[in-house]
């Protein structure tokens, strides 16, 4: 790694992870992962539309509306392929628990290997709209990745803070 860069990256368990912001991709992804509330809020567009429906329509489809379970993960087909970490409730507080990220995160890479992807980009998820603190994170990745049957991934994008990718991937070495 050249010095000052912005990318920063480790060797663990056959599987290359860089740390690298976001708007400095380290390699083409098959897939990212992005933070989720329950009824996919999080993600929705902010772009005003005419829904083209009638109010009364438009009304009866939200109250059908069923929230995602949380730690779930839902795919989004594309290029690169969305997975929607259902990590947080917005009618609680805290809107997230550890116990929902390490369950999206054991989803996650269940479906990274059910669908063959080699490489994946993945926030820090909890520190973006919640507070989870990076170290907790990290401690939950690597037991996950310690324990999943990675057999295709081989390149993992940790999006991470602009200067703090040396500081991510130190850390993620030392726990």
């Amino acid at each position: 790694m050249i010095k000052g860069g912005l990318q920063c990256e480790m060797e663990f368990c056959r599987l290359r992870i860089v740390a690298s912001p976001e708007h400095s991709p380290p390699f083409d992804v098959d897939a990212i992962a992005y933070e989720e509330d329950t009824f996919l809020i999080m993600s929705a567009d902010t772009e005003i539309v005419d829904p083209g429906k009638n109010i009364m329509t438009l009304m009866t489809n939200l109250i059908e509306i069923e929230p995602e379970p949380l730690g779930s993960v839902k795919i989004i087909s594309g290029n690169p392929i969305k997975f929607l970490a259902i990590i947080h409730d917005v009618d609680r507080e805290p809107t997230w628990e550890e116990e929902w990220i390490e369950n999206s995160l054991r989803e996650i890479f269940l479906e990274i290997e059910k669908r063959k992807l080699s490489s994946f980009a993945l926030p820090l998820l909890g520190t973006l709209y919640g507070n989870i603190e990076i170290e907790g994170f990290l401690t939950i990745l690597k037991r996950i990745i310690e324990k999943a049957s990675i057999k295709n991934l081989r390149h993992l994008w940790l999006i991470v803070p602009d200067r703090s990718s040396r500081d991510i991937i130190n850390l993620l070495k030392t726990i």
